[in-house]
C-alpha cells in the first residue's frame, strides 16, 4: 500500500503537537514537593526530543521550499522552541496549570541536544565534522543572510562551439562535487493549470584543497551554462534561481534550484520521467569545473 507523503511525513508532527496541546489543557495533577529537576522536566526533555526530529522528518521531506528544506535542521530547532514557549503561555491561562520557565529551558535543551547529535551525524556522513561543530554555534545566526545573488558576468554560451571551447583553468587544487540534486512535479492544484509545476534542486559542494591559490570568497564563483537534459530534449538559457555561500574558509556552496516564474516543460511532449542537470562552475568568469549529475527519478509530490 503506498502511503500519501502528507500522511507519512507531516501528519506525525501535527498529531504530536496536538498530543501536546491536549495535554496541556488539563489540570495539572499535584506534584508537591517534587524538585525541580524532576521527572517532569524529564518529560519535557524527551517530549521535545522527539518533536525535533519530527519536525526535522517533515522538513526534510517537503518540497514547497528550498531553504526549510536546506535549513531542516536549524528550523527545526526554531520551530520546536517556539512551540515549547507558547506551549508554556497557553498553561499560563489553565485552571490549576501555570507556565513553567524551567519548562520551557527543558524543551529547549531537549531539542537542541537532538540537534547536535543530529549535525554531528549528517557531517560525519558527509565527511565535514569540522565544520559541523563550528555550525553548532553560528547555525542560527547563519540563517540571517548569506545567500548572494549571482555575480554580473553571468552568461549562457550562445552556441554549441563556443559552448564545448570553453577553457577550464588548471591546478586549482580544488574538490568540486554534487552534494545534492533532486526534481519533482508539484501536483497540488492551483488556480492557474498553465503554471508551471516543474521543480529541481541542485547543491554543488567546492572544497580548497592544500597549496591551492584560489580566494573562497563567494562573490569570486558563479555559475553559467545550467541545463537541464530530458530524455528526449534539453533545455537551456533559462532563468534560474543561484545561491552562493561561504560555509567556512575553505568551502563554498552552490545551489541552484527552479524560478517558479519560468516554464521549463514542453507540453508539447510526454511529461519526462527521469532527468540529469548539466552546468559550468565558474571562478571569475573562468570555468573550474563542467559538473554533470546522475541521472534522477522525477518524483510527482501531491
Amino acid at each position: 500500500m503506498i502511503i500519501k507523503p502528507f500522511y507519512r511525513y507531516h501528519l506525525p508532527v501535527i498529531l504530536f503537537c496536538a498530543a501536546i496541546f491536549i495535554q496541556s489543557s488539563f489540570p495539572s495533577p499535584s506534584v508537591d514537593n517534587i524538585p525541580v529537576l524532576s521527572w517532569d522536566k524529564a518529560a519535557h526533555f524527551i517530549a521535545y526530543a522527539i518533536l525535533f526530529l519530527l519536525f526535522f522528518y517533515s522538513l526534510k521531506n517537503q518540497n514547497k521550499s528550498v531553504k526549510l528544506k536546506n535549513y531542516a535542521l536549524e528550523f527545526s530547532l526554531l520551530f520546536t522552541v517556539l512551540y515549547g514557549i507558547t506551549d508554556e503561555i497557553h498553561q499560563y491561562f489553565v485552571p490549576q496549570r501555570d507556565g513553567d520557565f524551567f519548562d520551557a529551558i527543558a524543551d529547549t535543551l531537549g531539542a537542541f541536544f537532538v540537534y547536535i547529535i543530529m549535525k554531528i551525524i549528517l557531517s560525519r556522513k558527509s565527511n565535514k565534522l569540522k565544520r559541523a561543530v563550528a555550525g553548532v554555534l553560528v547555525s542560527l545566526s547563519f540563517l540571517s543572510g548569506c545567500a548572494s545573488s549571482p555575480p554580473p558576468g553571468t552568461y549562457d554560451s550562445e552556441d554549441e562551439e563556443s559552448y564545448y571551447g570553453r577553457k577550464q583553468i588548471l591546478d586549482v587544487n580544488l574538490d568540486i562535487f554534487v552534494q545534492d540534486v533532486e526534481s519533482w512535479f508539484d501536483m497540488m492544484p492551483v488556480v492557474d493549470p498553465e503554471k508551471e509545476n516543474y521543480r529541481f534542486y541542485v547543491q554543488i559542494r567546492v572544497n580548497k584543497l592544500e597549496s591551492s591559490y584560489i580566494e573562497m570568497e563567494r562573490d569570486n564563483f558563479n555559475v553559467s551554462n545550467f541545463r537541464i537534459v530530458f530524455p528526449e530534449y534539453t533545455v537551456k538559457r533559462k532563468k534560474v534561481t543561484i545561491e552562493i555561500f561561504k560555509t567556512s574558509d575553505r568551502s563554498i556552496e552552490i545551489k541552484v534550484y527552479h524560478d517558479l516564474k519560468v516554464k521549463y516543460i514542453d507540453r508539447t511532449k510526454p511529461l519526462p520521467e527521469k532527468v540529469e542537470f548539466h552546468l559550468d562552475v565558474d571562478y571569475q568568469g573562468e570555468l573550474l569545473k563542467r559538473v554533470k549529475t546522475s541521472e534522477v527519478k522525477i518524483k510527482k509530490v501531491y
